[in-house]
């Protein structure tokens, strides 16, 4: 369940620490892992300016999901727009991702790895 606090620090903006628990959470046995979770990483490793790495994870994420032999929602979500960020990173342009939390301001950020909160 560490993937779960990865994505509540990125939602808080919290990113260096997102990725910190990301990293212990996506070099673990691959059938523990889950291809939303490699999503989470590399959207994790974009907003810190690692746009190799995120590559890297977002084409696992795809690989994973396409294999995988149960396409639930979460898996078919991936395979949607996890191939658009891989073709908005190709051109250089920035990818859509996942949102943070409503009350996380989020200019100011990059690579000191934090946002910040808005009272």
């Amino acid at each position: 369940f560490k993937d779960s606090f990865g994505w509540v620090l990125y939602k808080q903006g919290r990113f260096a620490e997102a990725k910190n628990v990301f990293d212990q959470v996506v070099d673990v046995d691959p059938s523990l892992l889950h291809p939303v979770i490699l999503d989470h990483a590399g959207d994790t490793c974009w907003r810190l300016g690692l746009k190799q790495e995120a590559v890297r994870l977002w084409r696992r994420a795809v690989e994973m999901a396409k294999a995988a032999e149960r396409k639930d929602e979460d898996v078919r979500k991936v395979l949607k727009s996890v191939p658009k960020k891989l073709s908005a990173a190709r051109r250089g342009r920035e990818p859509a991702l996942a949102p943070l939390g409503r009350l996380v301001e989020t200019s100011g950020q990059g690579a000191r790895g934090t946002a910040t909160v808005r009272p």
